[in-house]
């Protein structure tokens, strides 16, 4: 209940101030109330998440688990993109829904490639060496 009761007041305080500085309040101390407001907002949803054995939270916890893969790969990957003209189709079309759609596949897609790469490479034992940097390991 008392989490209930925090997610509320911050998620409802974070909308009203972002609105209030649409409006054009500017106060110095705004982004740093902002701030705690999303973080208490953020930490009662992963709360709320926890122990929970969804298709979801395993999805997340597959990203969770090849995040080094994903920084890795994902530089190249993204090099085979056309961004400029991917951005200019985007910003042309003014559909915001078709937008994030895009944007949630694209990061999903190369996160996905990425790890299939990376379990690929760790396959070999030798490209696991030269790409991971594991020459000097004792074990």
């Amino acid at each position: 209940m008392r989490r209930n009761w925090i997610f509320s007041v911050s998620l409802l305080s974070y909308v009203s101030i972002k609105l209030s500085l649409d409006n054009g309040l500017k106060m110095h101390f705004i982004p740093l109330i902002m701030s705690f407001c999303a973080i208490m907002s953020l930490f009662c949803l992963f709360g709320w998440r926890e122990n929970k054995h969804t298709v979801f939270d395993r999805q997340l916890g597959l990203i969770g688990r090849n995040t080094l893969d994903i920084y890795i790969y994902h530089y190249f990957l993204l090099q085979m993109i056309s961004l400029p003209l991917l951005g200019k189709w985007i910003s042309s079309t003014g559909n915001y829904f078709i937008e994030g759609v895009l944007l949630i596949l694209l990061s999903l897609s190369i996160a996905y490639a990425s790890i299939v790469i990376g379990k690929t490479i760790k396959k070999s034992h030798w490209l696991d060496k030269v790409v991971y940097g594991r020459f000097f390991l004792i074990f």
